[in-house]
């Protein structure tokens, strides 16, 4: 989803071809310590939290966001998200629901906390990110 396109039409496509990632499961950044500098994580804690809230503003609620759906690209360490199955999208409520729906659901409040988890135990210092709510 690039911002350009209407989301509904994913959903109607027969086939969606998808570009091959090479990279990192998220969910594996434990055991990559070698590969990815811990210095670097807390910056890839910052990438996955705005990638979920640029998604949110893109209309879109990702009822199963994790970090097994998140890939760190191996080249440059950017982070992706690969799985969009379990999604609603916001032209189907009212505002009223929509908001009680993103605020239930909390994607960027999860990953954010898995992530600050994460850089405490494996890294040894505690993650605080001061953000600004988007709400």
């Amino acid at each position: 989803i690039d911002g350009r396109t209407n989301s509904r039409a994913f959903i109607h496509s027969a086939r969606i071809l998808l570009e091959y990632v090479d990279g990192y499961g998220l969910n594996d950044l434990p055991s990559l310590k070698s590969e990815i500098p811990t210095n670097l994580w807390p910056k890839i804690a910052d990438e996955v939290v705005d990638l979920i809230i640029t998604i949110g503003k893109m209309g879109v609620l990702n009822r199963d966001v994790g970090p097994r759906n998140m890939l760190i690209q191996k080249s440059d360490f950017k982070v992706v998200q690969i799985e969009f199955c379990m999604c609603e999208f916001r032209e189907d409520f009212d505002a009223y629901e929509w908001k009680r729906r993103k605020c239930r659901e909390d994607e960027e409040g999860n990953l954010g906390i898995w992530m600050q988890e994460i850089i405490e135990e494996h890294v040894g210092k505690a993650l605080w990110v001061d953000r600004p709510s988007d709400t």
